[in-house]
């Protein structure tokens, strides 16, 4: 390119333009095998990691035909599903049990209440017995006082029997 271009490069630039050249080549060639040897490393890897899992696949399916065979599995599963099944049972206990609770209380409550009621209703018959027994009294006594000829004449056609 310089001879081209008619210039010449004294011998030392030359000299240094070659020796940046190998440096790069050197650089490239470093990286290069570098590069092959993670490929190669990440490829062995992969490979392990395939033989491995080949491995506990034929484990697993080993383990899969022992306990198909002696009925395991089905065992297993049967336990599972009971498992599953008690589970939603005891959840529905539990719910049935809070509802009783609840209900135990509002029966609790509807006992109490209706023993006040009791009570406030006894308690207001005594209040009112007294000036019940009083009117009955002084109704009785304006019957009598009205017709209490008519009551003493039928008691002796009847045989003498008071009221």
């Amino acid at each position: 390119m310089y001879s081209a271009v008619g210039v010449e490069l004294p011998g030392i630039a030359l000299r240094r333009f070659e020796e940046v050249n190998r440096f790069y080549s050197s650089v490239i060639q470093n990286r290069r095998t570098h590069l092959q040897q993670e490929i190669a490393e990440a490829q062995g890897r992969i490979s392990n990691g395939d033989r491995r899992m080949a491995r506990l696949d034929v484990e697993r399916r080993d383990i899969l035909r022992t306990l198909e065979g002696r009925g395991a599995l089905d065992d297993f599963l049967r336990l599972q599903t009971e498992l599953a099944n008690l589970e939603a049972s005891a959840a529905s206990l539990r719910e049935r049990f809070k509802a009783a609770e609840i209900l135990e209380g509002e029966s609790t409550q509807l006992e109490i209440d209706r023993a006040n009621l009791k009570r406030r209703l006894q308690e207001d018959h005594k209040a009112r017995n007294a000036s019940l027994s009083e009117a009955i009294l002084i109704i009785a006594d304006t019957i009598n006082t009205l017709y209490g000829d008519a009551f003493d004449m039928d008691d002796h056609a009847r045989g003498g029997m008071t009221r």
